[in-house]
């Protein structure tokens, strides 16, 4: 079977990354790389499901770094910015980010999905403790929606 690229550039099959992110993203993020159609998407929900956690999606390729970063507010003489609920929302809960096609999303947006991606916040915000943070991509020998 086709495997995914692991965060550790590890060949891993389908399987054995299902169980990886089930075991281990509640503290550890993961970017799957693999050629289009192998099932990148559908195994990060299925796990999300299995766990028992609701799964969030970005879809790179389709929104502009504010989309993840927020929008800056004037709190006194500071601006803070307020990140969308989709990434935050009002009930700190653990879910599941799936952050889809970041090797083909704009430079700023994939600067704006690494500090979720590295150090599960934006910004002064801190995602919900046990959140999962899951990337997902082509490869760029792929050439299908693989970035530069």
């Amino acid at each position: 079977m086709e495997g995914v690229g692991s965060a550790f550039d590890e060949i891993v099959t389908l399987r054995q990354a299902k169980q990886l992110i089930r075991c281990m993203a509640h503290e550890q993020s993961f970017l799957l790389l693999s050629p289009p159609g192998l099932g990148k998407s559908e195994l990060v929900y299925e796990a999300a499901r299995e766990a028992g956690l609701p799964c969030r999606s970005l879809l790179g390729t389709q929104i502009a770094p504010e989309d993840v970063s927020g929008i800056p507010r004037i709190v006194g003489e500071r601006s803070v910015f307020c990140p969308p609920r989709v990434l935050l929302p009002e009930r700190p809960e653990p879910f599941c980010l799936f952050l889809d096609e970041l090797p083909a999303c704009a430079p700023d947006v994939q600067k704006a999905f690494y500090s979720l991606l590295l150090e599960r916040r934006l910004g002064e915000h801190a995602l919900p403790k046990g959140t999962w943070v899951v990337a997902a991509g082509n490869r760029l020998q792929d050439r299908a929606l693989s970035g530069r």
